[in-house]
Protein backbone atom coordinates (compact mmCIF):
# COMPACT_ATOMS: atom_id res chain seq x y z
CA UNK A 1 0.00 0.00 0.00
CA UNK A 2 1.37 3.05 -1.15
CA UNK A 3 1.39 6.04 1.58
CA UNK A 4 0.14 9.91 0.76
CA UNK A 5 -0.01 12.08 3.74
CA UNK A 6 -3.50 13.33 4.32
CA UNK A 7 -1.83 17.31 3.96
CA UNK A 8 -1.29 16.80 0.42
CA UNK A 9 -4.26 16.38 -0.38
CA UNK A 10 -6.51 17.89 2.21
CA UNK A 11 -9.41 17.45 4.88
CA UNK A 12 -12.10 17.88 2.02
CA UNK A 13 -10.58 16.14 -0.55
CA UNK A 14 -10.01 12.95 1.84
CA UNK A 15 -13.94 13.66 3.33
CA UNK A 16 -14.96 13.31 -0.74
CA UNK A 17 -13.07 10.31 -0.90
CA UNK A 18 -14.96 8.86 1.88
CA UNK A 19 -18.25 9.48 0.59
CA UNK A 20 -17.27 8.10 -2.55
CA UNK A 21 -16.57 4.55 -0.51
CA UNK A 22 -19.36 5.01 1.45
CA UNK A 23 -22.36 5.59 -0.81
CA UNK A 24 -26.15 5.16 0.67
CA UNK A 25 -27.66 2.02 1.23
CA UNK A 26 -31.52 3.39 1.95
CA UNK A 27 -33.77 5.89 0.36
CA UNK A 28 -34.60 6.63 3.93
CA UNK A 29 -31.45 8.81 3.71
CA UNK A 30 -31.77 11.84 2.02
CA UNK A 31 -28.58 14.08 2.51
CA UNK A 32 -25.66 11.86 4.10
CA UNK A 33 -21.85 12.83 3.95
CA UNK A 34 -20.44 16.10 3.01
CA UNK A 35 -23.25 18.40 4.76
CA UNK A 36 -23.66 20.56 8.00
CA UNK A 37 -26.07 17.67 9.10
CA UNK A 38 -27.88 14.27 8.03
CA UNK A 39 -31.22 14.50 6.53
CA UNK A 40 -33.28 11.13 6.79
CA UNK A 41 -37.09 10.15 7.15
CA UNK A 42 -38.49 8.17 9.95
CA UNK A 43 -41.18 6.20 9.23
CA UNK A 44 -44.82 6.75 11.34
CA UNK A 45 -45.51 4.33 14.30
CA UNK A 46 -41.51 3.63 15.16
CA UNK A 47 -39.40 5.04 18.03
CA UNK A 48 -35.72 6.14 17.55
CA UNK A 49 -32.40 4.82 19.51
CA UNK A 50 -29.26 6.62 19.05
CA UNK A 51 -25.78 5.11 20.96
CA UNK A 52 -22.44 6.28 20.79
CA UNK A 53 -18.88 4.11 21.18
CA UNK A 54 -15.56 5.02 21.56
CA UNK A 55 -12.72 3.20 20.52
CA UNK A 56 -8.88 4.35 21.50
CA UNK A 57 -5.91 2.80 20.00
CA UNK A 58 -3.80 0.58 22.51
CA UNK A 59 -7.14 0.35 24.72
CA UNK A 60 -9.69 -1.26 22.69
CA UNK A 61 -7.56 -1.80 19.60
CA UNK A 62 -3.97 -2.46 18.00
CA UNK A 63 -3.30 -1.60 14.88
CA UNK A 64 -0.27 -4.57 14.84
CA UNK A 65 -2.58 -7.35 14.03
CA UNK A 66 -5.87 -5.15 13.37
CA UNK A 67 -6.40 -4.72 9.71
CA UNK A 68 -7.78 -1.14 9.49
CA UNK A 69 -10.59 -2.82 6.82
CA UNK A 70 -11.34 -4.88 9.95
CA UNK A 71 -11.60 -2.27 12.24
CA UNK A 72 -13.45 -0.37 10.50
CA UNK A 73 -16.11 -3.22 10.31
CA UNK A 74 -15.90 -3.67 14.16
CA UNK A 75 -16.24 0.22 15.05
CA UNK A 76 -19.58 -0.51 13.15
CA UNK A 77 -20.38 -3.30 15.39
CA UNK A 78 -20.15 -1.57 18.34
CA UNK A 79 -22.63 0.84 17.51
CA UNK A 80 -25.04 -1.26 15.75
CA UNK A 81 -25.10 -3.52 18.54
CA UNK A 82 -26.35 -1.14 21.41
CA UNK A 83 -29.38 -0.09 18.93
CA UNK A 84 -30.00 -4.34 17.93
CA UNK A 85 -29.57 -4.73 22.39
CA UNK A 86 -33.12 -2.30 22.11
CA UNK A 87 -34.66 -4.90 19.28
CA UNK A 88 -34.13 -2.10 17.17
CA UNK A 89 -32.63 -2.25 13.61
CA UNK A 90 -29.59 0.33 12.71
CA UNK A 91 -30.23 2.88 10.44
CA UNK A 92 -27.81 5.85 10.51
CA UNK A 93 -24.35 6.09 11.64
CA UNK A 94 -21.88 8.95 12.05
CA UNK A 95 -18.19 8.35 12.72
CA UNK A 96 -15.47 10.55 14.02
CA UNK A 97 -12.29 9.63 13.21
CA UNK A 98 -8.95 11.47 15.26
CA UNK A 99 -5.74 10.19 13.31
CA UNK A 100 -1.97 10.57 13.83
CA UNK A 101 0.41 11.70 10.72
CA UNK A 102 1.29 8.12 10.89
CA UNK A 103 -2.25 7.48 8.95
CA UNK A 104 -2.05 7.78 5.58
CA UNK A 105 -4.87 8.81 3.04
CA UNK A 106 -4.91 5.25 1.46
CA UNK A 107 -4.82 3.76 5.42
CA UNK A 108 -7.99 5.87 5.89
CA UNK A 109 -9.52 4.82 2.42
CA UNK A 110 -9.15 1.05 3.67
CA UNK A 111 -10.49 1.58 6.91
CA UNK A 112 -13.82 3.63 5.08
CA UNK A 113 -13.86 0.01 2.91
CA UNK A 114 -14.29 -1.90 6.05
CA UNK A 115 -16.99 0.71 7.15
CA UNK A 116 -19.34 0.20 3.96
CA UNK A 117 -18.94 -3.71 4.07
CA UNK A 118 -20.31 -3.70 7.55
CA UNK A 119 -22.86 -0.92 6.55
CA UNK A 120 -23.78 -3.15 3.71
CA UNK A 121 -23.99 -6.23 6.38
CA UNK A 122 -25.96 -4.19 8.95
CA UNK A 123 -28.17 -2.59 5.79
CA UNK A 124 -27.67 1.11 6.88
CA UNK A 125 -25.92 4.02 6.06
CA UNK A 126 -22.94 6.29 7.25
CA UNK A 127 -24.24 9.98 6.96
CA UNK A 128 -21.27 11.66 8.35
CA UNK A 129 -19.19 12.45 11.61
CA UNK A 130 -15.85 14.33 11.90
CA UNK A 131 -11.95 13.98 10.48
CA UNK A 132 -9.51 15.28 12.87
CA UNK A 133 -5.83 15.50 13.79
CA UNK A 134 -4.76 14.00 16.76
CA UNK A 135 -1.18 14.13 18.72
CA UNK A 136 -1.28 10.77 20.32
CA UNK A 137 -3.37 7.38 19.71
CA UNK A 138 -5.89 7.43 17.01
CA UNK A 139 -9.58 8.14 18.40
CA UNK A 140 -12.40 6.77 16.78
CA UNK A 141 -16.07 7.63 18.27
CA UNK A 142 -19.23 6.28 16.53
CA UNK A 143 -22.53 6.86 16.80
CA UNK A 144 -25.75 4.94 15.78
CA UNK A 145 -29.04 5.63 14.97
CA UNK A 146 -32.13 2.83 14.79
CA UNK A 147 -35.94 2.46 14.80
CA UNK A 148 -38.00 0.38 16.64
CA UNK A 149 -41.57 -0.28 16.40
CA UNK A 150 -43.15 2.16 19.15
CA UNK A 151 -44.27 -0.02 22.52
CA UNK A 152 -41.98 -2.68 21.39
CA UNK A 153 -38.39 -1.76 22.88
CA UNK A 154 -36.52 -4.40 24.94
CA UNK A 155 -34.56 -2.97 27.96
CA UNK A 156 -32.10 -4.18 30.82
CA UNK A 157 -34.73 -2.79 33.40
CA UNK A 158 -37.97 -5.71 32.90
CA UNK A 159 -36.22 -8.91 33.41
CA UNK A 160 -39.10 -11.09 35.61
CA UNK A 161 -38.61 -13.95 38.23
CA UNK A 162 -39.07 -16.96 36.25
CA UNK A 163 -37.54 -15.77 33.39
CA UNK A 164 -35.16 -17.95 31.04
CA UNK A 165 -31.61 -16.43 30.22
CA UNK A 166 -30.98 -17.14 26.88
CA UNK A 167 -27.93 -15.98 25.11
CA UNK A 168 -27.22 -16.09 21.28
CA UNK A 169 -24.41 -17.81 19.71
CA UNK A 170 -21.16 -18.64 21.32
CA UNK A 171 -19.59 -17.27 24.54
CA UNK A 172 -15.39 -16.61 24.54
CA UNK A 173 -14.67 -17.02 21.05
CA UNK A 174 -13.73 -12.60 21.02
CA UNK A 175 -11.27 -13.50 24.29
CA UNK A 176 -9.72 -16.95 22.75
CA UNK A 177 -8.90 -14.64 19.74
CA UNK A 178 -6.95 -12.15 21.36
CA UNK A 179 -5.04 -14.71 22.97
CA UNK A 180 -3.46 -15.80 20.21
CA UNK A 181 -3.09 -12.89 18.41
CA UNK A 182 -0.90 -11.47 21.74
CA UNK A 183 0.84 -14.63 21.55
CA UNK A 184 1.65 -14.40 18.13
CA UNK A 185 2.62 -10.57 18.18
CA UNK A 186 5.05 -11.25 21.54
CA UNK A 187 6.79 -13.81 19.56
CA UNK A 188 7.09 -11.78 16.20
CA UNK A 189 8.55 -8.94 18.52
CA UNK A 190 11.15 -11.20 20.08
CA UNK A 191 11.86 -13.32 16.63
CA UNK A 192 11.84 -10.39 14.42
CA UNK A 193 13.24 -12.61 11.39
CA UNK A 194 10.60 -15.00 11.54
CA UNK A 195 7.66 -15.03 9.01
CA UNK A 196 4.21 -13.60 9.40
CA UNK A 197 2.41 -15.88 11.55
CA UNK A 198 -0.07 -18.58 10.48
CA UNK A 199 -3.23 -17.98 11.78
CA UNK A 200 -5.84 -20.16 9.68
CA UNK A 201 -5.90 -22.86 12.29
CA UNK A 202 -7.69 -20.48 14.21
CA UNK A 203 -9.57 -18.67 12.25
CA UNK A 204 -12.76 -19.30 13.90
CA UNK A 205 -12.14 -17.49 16.92
CA UNK A 206 -9.73 -14.51 15.15
CA UNK A 207 -12.27 -13.46 12.97
CA UNK A 208 -14.77 -13.12 15.76
CA UNK A 209 -11.99 -10.58 17.71
CA UNK A 210 -11.22 -8.66 14.24
CA UNK A 211 -14.45 -8.66 12.44
CA UNK A 212 -17.34 -9.71 14.73
CA UNK A 213 -20.99 -9.40 13.78
CA UNK A 214 -23.77 -8.16 15.66
CA UNK A 215 -26.99 -10.54 15.73
CA UNK A 216 -29.18 -8.42 13.43
CA UNK A 217 -30.45 -11.64 12.11
CA UNK A 218 -31.64 -12.62 15.85
CA UNK A 219 -33.75 -9.29 15.97
CA UNK A 220 -34.98 -9.41 12.41
CA UNK A 221 -36.39 -12.92 13.38
CA UNK A 222 -37.72 -12.03 16.67
CA UNK A 223 -39.17 -8.86 15.37
CA UNK A 224 -40.88 -10.48 12.18
CA UNK A 225 -42.26 -13.39 14.45
CA UNK A 226 -43.66 -10.90 17.24
CA UNK A 227 -40.81 -12.77 20.28
CA UNK A 228 -40.15 -9.87 22.87
CA UNK A 229 -37.65 -10.60 25.45
CA UNK A 230 -38.83 -9.50 28.93
CA UNK A 231 -35.06 -8.06 29.13
CA UNK A 232 -32.09 -7.74 26.93
CA UNK A 233 -28.52 -6.88 27.17
CA UNK A 234 -25.71 -7.36 24.31
CA UNK A 235 -22.56 -9.05 24.84
CA UNK A 236 -19.84 -6.05 24.81
CA UNK A 237 -18.34 -6.52 28.20
CA UNK A 238 -18.44 -10.26 28.96
CA UNK A 239 -21.58 -12.28 29.96
CA UNK A 240 -20.43 -12.23 33.45
CA UNK A 241 -20.55 -8.35 33.57
CA UNK A 242 -23.73 -7.33 31.61
CA UNK A 243 -25.31 -10.46 33.18
CA UNK A 244 -24.55 -8.40 36.65
CA UNK A 245 -25.60 -5.21 35.11
CA UNK A 246 -29.05 -6.51 33.68
CA UNK A 247 -29.60 -8.02 37.57
CA UNK A 248 -29.32 -4.75 38.98
CA UNK A 249 -31.18 -2.69 36.86
CA UNK A 250 -34.21 -5.28 36.67
CA UNK A 251 -33.36 -5.88 40.26
CA UNK A 252 -33.56 -9.58 40.71
CA UNK A 253 -30.82 -12.25 41.16
CA UNK A 254 -29.97 -15.29 38.78
CA UNK A 255 -29.09 -18.68 38.40
CA UNK A 256 -26.46 -19.85 35.46
CA UNK A 257 -25.53 -23.27 35.25
CA UNK A 258 -22.29 -23.10 33.79
CA UNK A 259 -22.67 -26.38 31.51
CA UNK A 260 -24.99 -24.67 29.48
CA UNK A 261 -22.67 -21.84 28.88
CA UNK A 262 -22.05 -22.61 24.80
CA UNK A 263 -18.48 -22.61 24.32
CA UNK A 264 -16.70 -23.88 20.71
CA UNK A 265 -14.74 -26.76 20.91
CA UNK A 266 -11.71 -24.37 19.15
CA UNK A 267 -12.44 -21.97 22.05
CA UNK A 268 -11.98 -24.73 24.46
CA UNK A 269 -8.51 -25.57 22.39
CA UNK A 270 -6.94 -22.32 22.47
CA UNK A 271 -8.62 -22.20 26.80
CA UNK A 272 -6.11 -25.48 26.89
CA UNK A 273 -3.21 -24.49 24.89
CA UNK A 274 -2.80 -21.63 27.29
CA UNK A 275 -3.48 -23.79 30.26
CA UNK A 276 -6.83 -21.71 30.86
CA UNK A 277 -10.29 -22.53 31.58
CA UNK A 278 -12.60 -22.43 28.95
CA UNK A 279 -15.55 -21.71 30.96
CA UNK A 280 -13.38 -18.21 32.45
CA UNK A 281 -13.42 -17.23 28.97
CA UNK A 282 -17.07 -17.47 28.20
CA UNK A 283 -17.75 -15.97 31.63
CA UNK A 284 -15.47 -12.96 31.51
CA UNK A 285 -14.80 -12.21 27.76
CA UNK A 286 -15.52 -9.57 25.89
CA UNK A 287 -16.60 -7.66 22.37
CA UNK A 288 -18.56 -11.67 21.43
CA UNK A 289 -21.11 -9.01 20.40
CA UNK A 290 -23.52 -11.62 21.33
CA UNK A 291 -26.92 -11.43 22.81
CA UNK A 292 -28.79 -12.10 26.37
CA UNK A 293 -32.31 -11.70 27.28
CA UNK A 294 -34.62 -12.90 29.71
CA UNK A 295 -38.10 -14.57 28.03
CA UNK A 296 -41.10 -15.77 30.33
CA UNK A 297 -41.42 -19.84 30.38
CA UNK A 298 -44.17 -20.26 28.38
CA UNK A 299 -42.60 -18.30 25.32
CA UNK A 300 -38.98 -20.06 25.20
CA UNK A 301 -40.47 -23.03 22.81
CA UNK A 302 -41.38 -20.64 20.17
CA UNK A 303 -38.14 -18.76 20.68
CA UNK A 304 -36.39 -22.17 19.99
CA UNK A 305 -38.04 -22.93 16.58
CA UNK A 306 -37.92 -19.34 15.64
CA UNK A 307 -34.35 -18.48 16.48
CA UNK A 308 -32.63 -21.46 16.25
CA UNK A 309 -29.32 -20.17 17.29
CA UNK A 310 -29.88 -19.61 21.03
CA UNK A 311 -29.10 -21.49 24.68
CA UNK A 312 -30.78 -21.29 27.84
CA UNK A 313 -28.09 -20.71 30.29
CA UNK A 314 -30.63 -20.24 33.60
CA UNK A 315 -32.88 -18.22 35.00
CA UNK A 316 -34.23 -15.14 36.72
CA UNK A 317 -34.49 -15.43 40.73
CA UNK A 318 -35.53 -13.21 43.27
CA UNK A 319 -33.27 -10.26 44.20
CA UNK A 320 -32.21 -11.92 47.42
CA UNK A 321 -31.17 -14.83 46.35
CA UNK A 322 -28.45 -12.78 44.13
CA UNK A 323 -26.34 -14.40 41.35
CA UNK A 324 -25.26 -17.87 41.44
CA UNK A 325 -23.40 -20.15 39.32
CA UNK A 326 -24.17 -23.84 39.18
CA UNK A 327 -19.76 -25.02 38.37
CA UNK A 328 -19.48 -28.62 37.00
CA UNK A 329 -18.93 -30.13 40.01
CA UNK A 330 -21.99 -29.13 41.81
CA UNK A 331 -20.88 -26.50 43.79
CA UNK A 332 -22.54 -23.10 43.93
CA UNK A 333 -20.44 -20.05 43.41
CA UNK A 334 -21.56 -16.95 44.95
CA UNK A 335 -21.40 -13.79 42.70
CA UNK A 336 -20.71 -10.41 44.47
CA UNK A 337 -22.15 -7.62 42.59
CA UNK A 338 -19.77 -5.51 43.32
CA UNK A 339 -16.52 -7.57 42.04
Amino acid sequence: MSFTPISDIGRQALIERIRSICVKESDQTLIGIGDDAALYLTDPGYSSLISTETLVEGIDFDLTFHPLSHLGFKVVTSGVSDILAMGGVPKQLLISLNVTTKVSVEMVEEFYRGVKEACSFYQCDLVGGDLRSSRGAIVLSVTATGLIKSGSVSTRRTAKTGDAICVTGSLGEALAGLKILLRERKFWEDNPEASQPELDVWKEVVSKQLIPRARIDIVRLMNDHHIRPNAMIDLSKGFLNELKELCSQSHVGAYVYEAALPITDQTKDVASEMGELASAYALQGGEDFELMFTLPEEAVEKAFEILKDITVVGMIRPASEGIQIQKFTGEVWEIDSDQ
